[in-house]
């Protein structure tokens, strides 16, 4: 297994993990997650190895979105609702574009809030991002915060 971060899309900080769960149950990360105090405490009294599942949707849910490079795919785990899918996917791209050695890796996203899957190319994301085509259930409007053209732009072959 590779890589695996904790990104924050409202902070635009990636957090590089061996084990998500385990990062979660450090203070300082659970509070720079934006977990709730009394969820924290609660997510202390689980087994790391046995509830590592419930660990991971508490920051998830927390508004962090997941990612872990399994060699042949990138797993992307988010909670959005559909307004903020984009920002959530504009976030993911911007951050794996950068990140990510195979410009074409497969992405598999998963929106855990609605339980909406997607399998995209990582440069057809980018593609669908940049020109305001529909990626999951999502709010209609584009967003247009972050430019992508030039990350767009890297991806395609010369």
């Amino acid at each position: 297994m590779g890589d695996g971060f904790w990104l924050d899309p409202e902070k635009q900080q990636a957090h590089r993990v061996s084990k998500h769960e385990l990062w979660v149950l450090e203070p300082d990360n659970a509070r720079l997650a934006g977990i709730p105090p009394h969820v924290y405490e609660r997510l202390k009294t689980l087994n790391p190895v046995k509830d590592e599942d419930e660990i991971r949707f508490a920051a998830i849910h927390a508004g962090l979105i997941r990612t872990r490079d399994h060699g042949n795919y990138i797993s992307v785990q988010f909670a959005a609702s559909p307004d903020r899918v984009r920002a959530f996917l504009r976030s993911a791209y911007l951050f794996l574009s950068q990140q990510s050695e195979d410009k074409y890796a497969d992405l598999w996203i998963d929106n855990l809030a609605n339980n909406d899957s997607v399998r995209i190319p990582l440069d057809k994301l980018g593609e669908r991002l940049l020109n305001g085509e529909p990626i999951m259930e999502e709010a209609e409007r584009p967003i247009t915060d972050v430019p992508l053209n030039a990350a767009v732009e890297k991806q395609r072959p010369t």
